[in-house]
């Protein structure tokens, strides 16, 4: 897990940020408050997003953004986590079996590295 200091994110500027008080680091990000544990940063992703801020906070979000852009929000994101960790990053790209791909390198490679991969196929825009 990639802890990330809260002042680091929002040095970025990304949007609306809002911090649970004596908050200081995230662990994680979500854009789905119904998958929000502690410490997450929720990110109210979509024209709707900002609904559920309360709900994120509800279940332990150290802090939620209402980003000014979506993407750039969470490439941003993205880029600061992989800049505070060591680890190699596998990227698998096409139109056809990507997932059954990502399930065979993921079990070629256990035997011998740590192994992070998804748990499920998140095939959408911001998946």
């Amino acid at each position: 897990m990639v802890s990330v200091e809260i002042s680091a994110v929002e040095s970025l500027g990304l949007g609306e940020l809002k911090v649970r008080c004596g908050a200081s680091q995230v662990t994680g990000v979500q854009i789905d408050s119904r998958r929000v544990v502690a410490g997450d940063l929720f990110v109210a992703v979509g024209d709707t997003g900002w609904k559920y801020v309360a709900d994120a906070l509800e279940r332990g979000a150290s802090a939620t953004l209402i980003p000014q852009d979506n993407h750039a929000a969470l490439a941003e994101l993205g880029r600061l986590a992989r800049d505070q960790s060591s680890a190699q990053v596998v990227a698998i790209t096409g139109s056809v079996g990507k997932t059954t791909t990502k399930d065979i390198a993921a079990a070629l490679v256990a035997p011998h590295k740590r192994v992070v991969a998804a748990e499920a196929s998140y095939n959408n825009e911001l998946g």
